[in-house]
């Protein structure tokens, strides 16, 4: 067996299954729910990672996690550190704000009703880390 490892670099932030409202995370997914069932049975791991797929495409923004060689998966919404010639001109021109714009605008729909917006705007910063698995 062999360990893989994957740089996760970029403007983000960490986030976590428990930001997200389950019945809208189901709402995107379309999930269908059993009789008697509510979204808070079916939200996982796996639902949420489809969540974050659906959810970033169209977008600049990618999601990374650092899988669960060590059984401690934390997952990163961020915008990719790339090089120019990777970049688009729109991407070459995002300001940190920019970004933190894009991220909140992408995300907010789909918060808990709980959760502070100005927590998670101080959260977002610098993401360097390894993923692992």
């Amino acid at each position: 067996m062999s360990t893989s490892y994957w740089p996760i670099k970029g403007y983000g932030i960490e986030i976590d299954i428990k930001l997200f409202n389950p019945e809208k995370v189901c709402a995107l997914l379309e999930a269908e729910l059993a009789e008697g069932e509510s979204a808070e049975d079916v939200y996982d791991t796996c639902m949420f990672e489809d969540f974050l797929n659906t959810l970033l495409t169209d977008t600049a923004l990618n999601w990374n996690s650092t899988e669960q060689l060590l059984y401690d998966n934390h997952y990163y919404i961020h915008l990719p550190a790339l090089l120019p010639w990777q970049m688009s001109s729109h991407e070459k021109n995002l300001s940190p704000a920019d970004t933190e714009r894009i991220i909140m605008d992408t995300i907010r729909p789909y918060l808990a009703d709980d959760v502070d917006e100005n927590e998670i705007v101080k959260g977002i910063d610098e993401v360097a880390i390894a993923g692992c698995g």
